[in-house]
């Protein structure tokens, strides 16, 4: 109660409004749209041109003027908010101002005044029928519409479920084939590191001997010359021995291959798909798989019988030709 009382006490009256005054309405004009006070309605009947206006007041008085703005929306012409319509076109089913008449419907046959459409909707049905009907046939609608939505719902998830699912197992395919690719790479380029790592190696340790060498010709001993001597045969002997191993990196190199089928592989990918079908169209698909899987079956029976057939003139004709004994077939 508190509330309503807050929300009336909010409402102001136009007109007061208008000249930087705050009453309290005690009334609503239909046609204006308007809240007025009790002065304001005084005046406002006293006008000629604003006495057939209809003005609420006490029980009549509208809280809230929604429904009286949309009413009146009604009867303007969706193109032309300013202007009221006067036309009815039975081919669009529309009702427009004469503005939009040559422009839109100047070919339309049976264009009609508003009034005489009127005139003949009241005939067939009066509005409180209309509203009946609209409102009976909407309310089975959507109770129908109940029922299928927990089928709906069921059928969404599974189609969501089959999706994920989908699209999980392409990429638990695709990190295999990323993880296994990646191995081979990781073995194919070890042989290029290896041969890299050793010649750096072998190049840093005889630039070393090179400066050593020119230290030991002026300050070096016997034994130390024979053993730089020593040193150096055995790091030659390990450039040699690594000499095939390095040729044969030098003569190949990697290389990604993939299948010829691969176009062929992105294409159907993409012809995936997730479409809104009717479900007679979703029973007649698996009526024909039925009859597709009864028509092999068919086949391979028949297939079955002629081999049969084949097998019994086999026999027969084996035992014109051989001795004479008793002929079994098993059918």
């Amino acid at each position: 109660m508190a509330d309503a009382i807050t929300e009336i006490t909010t409402l102001k009256c136009g007109t007061c409004l208008f000249d930087g005054v705050t009453v309290e309405p005690k009334h609503f004009c239909v046609n204006c749209q308007e809240y007025i006070c009790p002065a304001c309605a005084r005046e406002h009947r006293r006008h000629k041109s604003l006495r057939e206006h209809t003005i609420l007041e006490g029980n009549e008085f509208p809280q809230d003027v929604t429904l009286f703005e949309e009413m009146e929306k009604l009867s303007y012409c969706p193109k032309h908010p300013n202007v009221e319509v006067d036309q009815h076109c039975p081919s669009h089913d529309v009702l427009f101002c004469s503005q939009c008449l040559q422009k839109d419907h100047g070919l339309c046959e049976r264009v009609t005044n508003v009034a005489c459409s009127l005139e003949e909707i009241s005939a067939t049905k009066k509005q409180r029928e209309l509203i009946n009907d609209l409102l009976t046939k909407s309310k089975a609608k959507q109770t129908e519409l109940f029922k299928h939505l927990e089928e709906a719902r069921i059928n969404m998830n599974a189609v969501e479920i089959e999706i994920n699912s989908f699209i999980q197992t392409l990429k638990d395919a695709v990190q295999n084939i990323e993880k296994t690719l990646n191995e081979k790479f990781t073995n194919l380029t070890q042989p290029f590191k290896h041969s890299d790592e050793t010649l750096s190696n072998i190049v840093k340790k005889a630039s070393f001997y090179e400066h050593m060498q020119a230290i030991r010709s002026r300050y070096g001993t016997a034994k130390q010359n024979v053993a730089l001597n020593f040193t150096l045969s055995v790091l030659l002997k390990e450039l040699e021995s690594n000499d095939d191993s390095i040729d044969s990196v030098f003569s190949k190199q990697i290389q990604f291959l993939k299948s010829n089928n691969f176009e062929d592989l992105i294409s159907e990918l993409n012809q995936y798909d997730v479409v809104l079908r009717s479900k007679d169209e979703r029973a007649s698909d698996i009526c024909s798989d039925e009859e597709d899987t009864y028509e092999d079956a068919l086949d391979l029976l028949q297939t079955n019988k002629r081999d049969e057939a084949t097998q019994v003139e086999q026999l027969m004709i084996a035992n014109e030709l051989g001795p004479k004994r008793p002929l079994r077939v098993w059918l």
